[in-house]
């Protein structure tokens, strides 16, 4: 289990959060980030109960995704570091790259294969890896039709693809597993586009 320090639940039926960042959920798990209490915690909807996950390095930045056993990846991209801790908090997998990871704004899981995407606003690329976190490549995405592809800095992942915003030219860029653009749209609608699911 994570050292935590001192947790008592909080009393009552509420819970003042300080400075919530980011927050995923999957089932009746909702996983919050709190740079205020320095923690991420776990809400579990049937039983209404509220526990620490992790405790230690929650800042703005930091972004989280639940996988479908209902872990939970922990990206902080100041540190370079990605976990996967289990919903308890037992660390499953840990990615401690600074030179890699620092560029990485978001994160998504792929359901269909267990495929983790980071966006890369260093470089014009998506990282990809399995949830053991053994391996990290890094994905150069292919020029579209409409010039070369600039850092990307939010995730989402379809079905069939992986949707990604590249803020610059205001637009969404509908990719493939091998890095290539099969789509390109929003950039005569969109303005300041900064999240996607």
């Amino acid at each position: 289990a994570p050292v935590l320090g001192i947790w008592s639940p909080p009393p009552g039926a509420f819970f003042s959060l300080r400075g919530p960042i980011t927050a995923a959920a999957r089932g009746a798990d909702l996983f919050i980030a709190d740079a205020g209490h320095d923690l991420v915690l776990r809400f579990e909807a049937v039983g209404q109960t509220l526990q620490p996950v992790l405790g230690t390095g929650v800042r703005p930045g930091v972004k989280l995704c639940v996988l479908g056993d209902r872990s939970v990846l922990i990206l902080d991209p100041m540190l370079g570091r990605l976990l996967r801790v289990s919903r308890n908090g037992a660390q499953m997998a840990r990615v401690q790259d600074p030179f890699l990871l620092a560029g990485a704004r978001d994160l998504a899981v792929d359901d269909s294969n267990g495929m983790i995407w980071l966006a890369d606003s260093s470089a014009g690329r998506v990282l990809a890896l399995r949830p053991a976190l053994n391996a990290v490549v890094p994905v150069p995405l292919a020029s579209s039709a409409e010039g070369t592809v600039g850092p990307l800095t939010a995730l989402a992942a379809g079905p069939d693809a992986l949707y990604a915003i590249e803020p610059a030219r205001r637009r969404v860029l509908r990719l493939d597993a091998q890095g290539r653009v099969m789509q390109v749209f929003g950039g005569d609608v969109l303005r300041q586009p900064r999240a996607i699911a």
